[in-house]
């Protein structure tokens, strides 16, 4: 059972068109278009370095979604040996003890005297 990764949003899928775009705009100028302030800089440099960040990011988040998938499927094999040596347990009782044995109920079994019969029900006679 394999968790989605995650899809690159958006913002993130835009945010590299309009990089294509700044950098093209900066070829040929002396230094990269600062659509920012002079306080507060903001050109093709600074919006890369963010880019690659949240690309960074998205990639750690799906290694650790592949590592905890790993990690699921060994709680799921694991608990698959549980339920069969609960079963094995269950039918050795029954074997060594009997059906109708409260070892079985003490195991957490149904002793054959406790299950209820199935009654079919007859349907009302017609008026």
């Amino acid at each position: 059972m394999g968790y989605k990764k995650r899809e690159l949003p958006k913002v993130v899928l835009n945010s590299k068109k309009r990089l294509a775009a700044m950098k093209l705009i900066d070829v040929g100028k002396p230094a990269p278009v600062n659509y920012g302030s002079i306080d507060r800089p903001l050109s093709s440099v600074e919006f890369n370095a963010q880019v690659v960040i949240c690309d960074a990011l998205n990639e750690e988040y799906d290694s650790r979604l592949a590592a905890a998938d790993g990690a699921l499927n060994e709680v799921i094999d694991a608990e698959a040996i549980l339920s069969r040596m609960y079963a094995e347990i269950l039918s050795s009782a029954k074997g060594r003890f009997g059906s109708d044995s409260s070892e079985l109920e003490q195991l957490g079994g149904t002793r054959l005297s406790e299950r209820k019969r199935r009654s079919t029900k007859k349907p009302p006679p017609a008026p």
